[in-house]
């Protein structure tokens, strides 16, 4: 039963994906991306070194092995299955998580292949999340952020309908930290002890994401040091008013309004 955490990037899905991990059973590594192999599995001409490089680091799995893995693979899906089924196998976890923020637009395919997987969809206030990019200066124009908050949100009706699907909000996991974890430990089926809801910052992720990639990433960069409200409702903080109406209007355009005022909706 493996669990796929998904969402808007910026919306708490890396922090959702490290309290899975606290539990001693599942394998909740740093984002895969699995899907980023399916151009090779058309064409067999994406390089895939880079890729193969990327997981030899976060996972810890020997080149060749990945390698192989790909070579003897006919879907990205299988690859991503073998490579978490051989980290499950050396190191005795019953199960495994991968958090991709783009796992919602792919969750067809997942439940596609996986049958029984969970499926987590993290949700945050949109304008908090514009806000986050804007300080990360990362997609941060109203039209790039419409760009990548529109597939996320697409196939809504379709998930809604699947028993394995849920939806959390990321200002619950901060308010009520406890409540939200112990919804999702049952959702997936795992046995909840309090201290899975212990925040321990651990900088290894952000060293080993700057040093294979070369990227900052300021949510590892935060998820190095203590949890805290601080990000709920930095919108409002930064962003101007141009910019909320121009996401409005982008928004409208793009027949999204309703999923939208739901993901902004004050708790």
């Amino acid at each position: 039963m493996p669990i796929f955490v998904g969402g808007m990037f910026k919306s708490g899905t890396s922090l959702t994906r490290k309290y899975l991990g606290n539990h001693p059973g599942i394998f909740a590594g740093l984002e895969t991306n699995w899907f980023q192999l399916d151009n090779y599995f058309k064409s067999k001409n994406l390089k895939i070194s880079e890729i193969v490089e990327i997981w030899d680091s976060f996972y810890d799995i020997n080149k060749n092995e990945i390698f192989k893995m790909i070579e003897i693979s006919k879907c990205s899906e299988e690859v991503l299955d073998r490579m978490m089924h051989s980290i499950k196998s050396k190191n005795n976890f019953i199960d495994w998580c991968d958090k991709s923020p783009p796992n919602i637009s792919y969750g067809k395919r997942i439940f596609s292949y996986w049958k029984e997987a969970k499926i987590i969809h993290v949700i945050r206030d949109p304008y908090d999340i514009f806000g986050s990019l804007k300080q990360a200066k990362k997609w941060n124009s109203p039209k790039e952020f419409v760009e990548r908050w529109k597939p996320i949100f697409a196939d809504l009706d379709y998930l809604r309908k699947q028993k394995n699907y849920i939806e959390i909000r990321y200002e619950d996991l901060i308010l009520n930290t406890a409540k939200t974890l112990k919804k999702i430990y049952k959702f997936c089926n795992l046995k909840w002890e309090d201290i899975y809801a212990k925040h321990e910052p651990n900088q290894w992720e952000y060293k080993i994401v700057k040093k294979m990639t070369g990227k900052d990433s300021t949510t590892l960069k935060r998820l190095s040091g203590p949890i805290t409200e601080a990000r709920i409702g930095i919108g409002e903080k930064v962003i101007t008013q141009k910019e909320k109406d121009e996401i409005k209007f982008l928004i409208k355009e793009e027949g999204l309004t309703e999923e939208f005022a739901m993901a902004s909706k004050k708790i």
